[in-house]
């Protein structure tokens, strides 16, 4: 199957992010961790596989059109500015992205020094998605900013 391709990707991709700094070696290992867990649960056959999810990693199903997304058939209850965030995370699982490039991607500008905005949004985010997944799925990577994890 593809998952097995796709994962492998994933798992060389946290692995040059750790070796080049751009996230640590501790987080990069954490990611692998989550992803070598996805694959024993696939394997075993405990993931529910279906092929409407958009995307193996979270299985978070996006509809831009209706500006709609779910998790394992469940209605996310989202402002418009959290799912426009989540849009930006799914298109870049395990890409930290920080606060500028979240501005540019969802405003076209940079965000101002002290503006607290995308903090605020991932920090309601996270707490919708904590229903859905074991742990912190939106990690914050120090003097970085943000990554949403490859894990269920």
């Amino acid at each position: 199957s593809l998952y097995a391709f796709d994962i492998a990707g994933s798992m060389a991709h946290a692995r040059m992010l750790g070796h080049t700094g751009i996230i640590s070696l501790e987080d990069s290992e954490k990611i692998l961790t989550g992803l070598n867990s996805v694959t024993e649960r696939i394997q075993k056959g405990d993931v529910e596989w279906r092929p409407e999810y958009e995307d193996i990693h979270t299985h978070i199903i996006m509809d831009e059109a209706s500006r709609s997304a779910k998790v394992n058939d469940i209605e996310l209850e989202l402002t418009g500015a959290e799912f426009d965030l989540l849009c930006v995370f799914t298109k870049q699982v395990g890409v930290v992205l920080g606060r500028d490039k979240i501005g540019e991607l969802l405003h076209g500008r940079r965000m101002q020094p002290f503006d607290r905005s995308i903090d605020t949004t991932v920090s309601r985010l996270r707490h919708k998605l904590s229903k859905h997944f074991e742990g912190e799925i939106i990690q914050s990577v120090r003097g970085k900013g943000y990554v949403l994890l490859s894990r269920k």
